[in-house]
C-alpha cells in the first residue's frame, strides 16, 4: 500500500478516534499494511471495527513498540537514582498497566 492510501486509512480512523494523521504515520502504515490490500475493502474493515470497538488500530508491530516503550520508561523511573518512594508507587503501577 502506497503512503496516499494509508493516508485515506488513517482519516477514516481519526474520524472515530481523535487520532493526528502524518505523514510518518501514513508512512508507516504503508510499510506494514500489504500491496495486495483493496483500498476499498480496507475501508469497509476500519467501518466494521469501530462499529463494535473503541480500540486504536494499529500495525502489530507498532502496537509491539509501543508497549515496549512504555515498559521501559516504567522500569527506567524505577531504577532511576533519583527516585523517591511515590515515583516507585507510580512506576510498578505503571509496569502492572502494561502487562495487563
Amino acid at each position: 500500500m502506497n503512503p496516499s492510501d494509508a493516508a485515506i486509512l488513517l482519516t477514516i480512523a481519526a474520524a472515530h478516534d481523535n487520532r493526528t494523521v502524518g505523514r510518518t504515520n501514513a508512512e508507516a502504515w504503508a510499510a506494514a499494511l500489504p500491496d495486495w490490500l483493496d483500498l476499498e475493502e480496507a475501508k469497509q474493515a476500519i467501518h466494521a471495527h469501530y462499529g463494535t470497538s473503541t480500540d486504536w488500530l494499529m500495525p502489530a508491530h507498532i502496537t509491539a513498540a509501543t508497549g515496549m516503550d512504555a515498559l521501559t520508561h516504567a522500569v527506567e523511573a524505577y531504577i532511576s537514582r533519583n527516585a523517591m518512594q511515590r515515583t516507585d508507587e507510580k512506576a510498578i503501577e505503571a509496569t502492572k498497566l502494561v502487562l495487563k
